[in-house]
């Protein structure tokens, strides 16, 4: 983690060590990020034909990383001009040497320490959020959106993971605590809007998402594009929504989210052929990552269509794989339900019937949770 020093004054070298010690310090203090310290930099660059830290170059750069099995190298440079200071630091990724992430803060010469904490806790913020995305199922990472607030951040991903499960007042509180950290986290608003809507409270829904289209013009066009389709849920029409979510993936023609909502929108037109083509590419996303997907909707919804065109061997088959990934969950005993007696098999259908009710009494579900699993 080098800074070189660009004032030209050798009695202002010390600052460079002080930047780079006082970044040491912060970022160490962050448990996502595992820090090498100054030392072991300096140490291997005494084995190199490296001078000073103003000659390093991005392969040497790379050479370092390799040594210290470090996935970035932070470089850095301090200028004066006049009265004025410029820092500046640079995120370089070992392994390709491009620099994917710039920062700079200025002031003046007597708030150099002010600035040094700035500018590390802009690092340790950027690298930070960008280790708790990597954690998020790759098919939500979209919903992190653009705040730089790892305890924001933090909060949003316990959120989807409440919402996952259909705890949506636990959500809607994560939710709300994201936005008082970050006022103007609108991913998180957005998100907010759907959770009270997935829970029969329409009119917050709606004005959490008005909110949201009041600035929509202040986020990403990704970001922006999501909030759209969540805009149109509630005041456009299905197919509004379909043109949206298919305008998602023309940035991203691997998101399984906008498949798998882009079929339940078909589902509800009763268009079920379109519907299982768009919900079997979201399954077969996930099982392209390997990993399971993000709710028993993205079986049950798909499910529901195979009955829907008399293709019961399908959903049974799919609902055996759906028992493996969610076992005992209360919608797809629903859905398993409804099959048998779609087939004409009474007695089974009895029986998960009798397990519906079993499970809806064991969990005293709510009236907006029995509508949430339906």
């Amino acid at each position: 983690m080098p800074f070189q020093n660009l004032t030209s004054d050798t009695l202002k070298d010390f600052w460079q060590e002080m930047i780079q010690d006082n970044m040491v310090t912060v970022l160490s203090n962050s448990r996502e990020l595992k820090v090498r310290q100054p030392e072991s930099v300096s140490t291997i660059l005494k084995n190199t034909e490296i001078s000073n830290y103003a000659s390093l170059t991005p392969s040497t750069a790379r050479e370092v990383s390799e040594k210290l099995d470090a996935n970035v190298f932070v470089h850095g440079s301090v200028s004066q001009v006049g009265k004025s200071v410029r820092l500046n630091a640079k995120l370089v990724d070992s392994e390709t040497e491009e620099v994917f992430q710039s920062f700079k803060v200025e002031g003046p010469a007597d708030s150099i320490l002010v600035m040094a904490d700035s500018l590390s806790l802009l690092v340790q913020d950027y690298l930070v959020v960008s280790i708790l995305e990597k954690s998020v199922l790759q098919d939500l990472r979209f919903a992190i959106g653009q705040s730089r607030s790892p305890e924001a951040v933090r909060s949003v991903i316990e959120a989807q993971k409440a919402f996952r499960k259909r705890d949506y007042q636990e959500a809607r509180s994560l939710f709300h605590k994201a936005i008082e950290i970050d006022t103007n986290y609108y991913n998180a608003m957005f998100l907010l809007s759907v959770a009270y809507g997935n829970s029969g409270l329409y009119d917050d829904a709606k004005k959490w998402i008005l909110k949201v289209d009041e600035n929509k013009d202040k986020m990403a066009r990704l970001d922006r594009l999501w909030a759209e389709y969540t805009y149109a849920l509630y005041f456009g029409t299905p197919m509004e929504c379909i043109n949206i979510l298919r305008k998602t993936l023309e940035l991203d023609d691997h998101a399984a989210a906008s498949y798998y909502n882009i079929g339940i929108l078909y589902n509800v037109l009763d268009r079920y052929d379109k519907a299982v083509t768009a919900l079997e590419q979201a399954l077969d996303y996930y099982n392209e990552w390997g990993v399971k997907p993000m709710w028993v909707y993205n079986y049950t919804k798909l499910g529901s269509a195979y009955i829907e065109l008399g293709m019961y061997g399908k959903a049974r088959k799919l609902y055996r794989k759906a028992e493996k990934d969610f076992p005992g969950d209360i919608a797809l005993t629903r859905s398993q339900a409804v099959l048998a007696l779609r087939e004409g098999r009474a007695k089974v259908a009895n029986e998960y019937i009798d397990k519906y009710v079993s499970l809806l009494e064991e969990r005293s579900y709510s009236d907006a949770a029995r509508k949430a699993a339906e």
